[in-house]
């Protein structure tokens, strides 16, 4: 009797086929997940399917983000423009894909938020290999009113997108998250009621052993940068990459760079290895190479959260000549220093929290060559700062010049309070007032900056509105504020809405400004970049004003915070004006004009005048002339007129006649 072996064991069949409905899904792998999904339109360098070889260190940064790794907080302080969006995005898109959850995507603003969503997160999901993907999310402005460009929900319900305001604590409350994105941390600010809006987004994770959290952000200010101190408490992982001469590990740093930097040549800008006998020259060509094959090294391994350190030097979007120019272009301004360490070498900016001692100061001023009044050499643009106080008015005349030197040159009180109508004239005088140069030009105020925040915000207003050449300026209580932002109009109509044409004033970042004002005091080098001179008879209390604050670290409602105190009660008048007075030249040019728009107002303002204004009367005498001898007869009365006004020698007299002399059938050019 024979016997048939079964082909295949039916029982076994079933357990395959159950198995493999109950198999668990392969591990999520973020890396892979871009490789497979992510690609870049025309308007990116890297156009087409990701490429992982073009992104060589997201694959150590994404690794620990995966949910099999243990890491629970990753921290990367970047440099700006390196690829940060895309790595968050990648993070997002993959962990609501392969491993859904709740997801929490938090910027500073909800204005930020809703910027992200729809110049950055839109066009992430539009491209053909996103389609899938895309198509997990429910459609934005579904009929049900639930999703938004802030809201989206898969189509099964098992993971949400939520993006957030970090200044809209309402936006971080009521909520649970498995995985979240803080950007730009350190443009987050501490509010009033609520308090630190970092603690309350990582709260929002508690609930969660296996949550993640990718903190990211450029540094700001080292006393207060949000990014530098959670990097400091993480592994602090920095990349070392090989010597293409002899293969020594190390990273590249911008001391290294910067001690190799030939100024007359940027373009060979350079690091040098430090290899123990080695000390060869590690070009620019070098870079893609070996940054292919940079090794993750940890400072502080023991760490909690994963943390990395990458900046520009590492990027093929930005060549070593570029950062080699950047910093010659920025060295010696500090507020263009903070601007190149943070957004190009990605690391915080150490401002000054305190002024030189205000003796120093004052014998600067008393040994200066020019007189309290009169306007020194170099000072091209000419401000007034005025802070109103309740009995008084107090402001101070600054000149503004190139490679950001300024002047100070008189300072006064005007008695009474601005909604005195003979304070308000006085204010209104002041602000027209002409001002002796040092080469007998009389010269004008370009921009006059009065403060409008305290309890008289609205007569500060309406006393603006009959002051073309005067702005309203309000200080931030934001360190991370902006030097000056434009603001909305607050006059309101009969009805009580807003004025369109209404008066605007303007937020001043009063703590940046402090800082990068009491770092340029300490500058004894008149030559120097930012150097600022005083003008002698400025008097004792001009400069203990002006010193008399400090940055101290307070804590309110346990929230650690950064402000500016006086020292002792001591008054600081003189200080706000200078902070105003910065802020009125900067809407007038001092921050943006260019090597010829100094030229020009020098030329203009700061020349030998008795020669340049005669060649220049003798111009349009001559042209005045022809036309007045070229007027036919019954122009007389006109010529006689026009004669008259071009022999008073007056520039604005001869301007008059000029005018007059081209309706008269003379020359029609001007």
């Amino acid at each position: 009797m024979s016997y048939t072996r079964p082909i295949y064991d039916a029982e076994r069949a079933v357990d395959e086929c159950i198995s493999a409905a109950f198999a668990p899904p392969p591990k999520p792998d973020h890396l892979q997940w871009a490789i497979d999904n992510v690609e870049f339109g025309t308007e990116s360098p890297f156009q087409g399917a990701f490429d992982p070889s073009r992104f060589p260190l997201f694959r150590h940064i994404l690794a620990p983000l995966n949910p099999d790794d243990p890491a629970r907080v990753v921290v990367v302080m970047k440099s700006a423009q390196l690829g940060g969006t895309v790595l968050a995005q990648i993070f997002t898109g993959s962990m609501l894909d392969q491993a859904p959850c709740s997801f929490l995507y938090v910027h500073p603003t909800i204005d930020n938020a809703k910027k992200w969503a729809k110049t950055k997160w839109r066009p992430f999901l539009k491209h053909k290999r996103m389609e899938r993907f895309a198509k997990l999310l429910v459609a934005e402005r579904s009929k049900d009113g639930h999703n938004s460009t802030l809201f989206q929900e898969r189509v099964d319900g098992r993971g949400n997108l939520v993006v957030a305001g970090a200044a809209s604590p309402s936006s971080l409350s009521m909520i649970s998250i498995g995985a979240q994105v803080q950007d730009d941390l350190d443009k987050w600010e501490n509010s009033r009621e609520a308090g630190d809006p970092e603690a309350m987004a990582d709260s929002r994770s508690k609930a969660f052993d296996w949550a993640k959290i990718l903190k990211i952000s450029t540094p700001l200010l080292k006393h207060s940068s949000r990014i530098a101190a959670a990097f400091a408490k993480s592994t602090q992982t920095h990349f070392h990459v090989p010597c293409p001469h002899c293969g020594h590990l190390q990273p590249l740093e911008w001391s290294n760079m910067l001690a190799c930097l030939d100024e007359e040549h940027p373009e060979r800008a350079h690091f040098t290895c430090t290899g123990e006998g080695c000390g060869c020259a590690i070009e620019e060509h070098h870079r893609l190479w070996m940054v292919q094959r940079a090794v993750p090294v940890d400072y502080n391994p023991g760490a909690y959260a994963k943390g990395f350190y990458i900046w520009t030097a590492y990027s093929e979007l930005e060549s070593w000549e570029s950062i080699a120019r950047a910093w010659l272009a920025a060295k010696g301004d500090p507020a263009k220093e903070q601007v190149f360490l943070n957004d190009t070498v990605g690391l915080p900016y150490d401002s000054k929290g305190e002024a030189p001692p205000w003796e120093a100061l004052r014998d600067r001023g008393e040994n200066s060559a020019w007189e309290r009044g009169i306007v020194p050499p170099g000072a091209l643009i000419l401000c007034i700062g005025i802070d109103c106080q309740g009995d008084r008015l107090e402001w101070t005349l600054w000149g503004f010049g190139r490679d950001r030197r300024r002047w100070a040159i008189d300072r006064g009180v005007i008695d009474g309070n601005i909604t005195d109508a003979a304070a308000r004239a006085a204010a209104a005088d002041l602000v027209r007032q002409k001002w002796a140069s040092h080469n007998g030009i009389e010269r004008e105020v370009d921009m006059t900056a009065i403060d409008g925040s305290g309890h008289w915000s609205t007569e500060v207003l309406s006393w603006a509105k009959g002051n073309p050449r005067a702005m309203v300026v309000r200080g931030s209580r934001f360190e991370s504020a902006p030097p000056l932002v434009q603001r909305a109009t607050d006059e309101i109509n009969s009805k009580g809405k807003k004025l369109r044409a209404g008066i605007r004033w303007w937020w001043v970042g009063v703590s940046r400004l402090k800082g990068i004002l009491y770092e340029l005091l300490a500058k004894e080098d008149a030559a120097a970049r930012g150097h600022i001179a005083f003008a002698q008879g400025l008097g004792d209390g001009f400069y203990q004003q002006l010193t008399g604050e400090r940055r101290k670290e307070v804590k309110r409602n346990g929230v650690r915070q950064f402000v500016w105190e006086p020292e002792g009660g001591q008054r600081v008048e003189m200080l706000d004006c200078a902070i105003y007075a910065e802020a009125a030249a900067i809407k007038v040019g001092f921050y943006r004009n260019s090597d010829q728009a100094w030229d020009l107002l020098e030329g203009r303002l700061d020349g030998p005048t008795d020669k340049a204004q005669g060649s220049l009367f003798d111009s349009l005498a001559t042209r005045i002339s022809a036309a007045v001898d070229a007027a036919p007869a019954s122009n007389k009365p006109a010529a006689n007129a026009v004669r008259g006004a071009l022999e008073s020698k007056s520039p604005t007299a001869t301007r008059f006649a000029l005018h007059m002399a081209m309706g008269m059938g003379g020359r029609k050019d001007r």
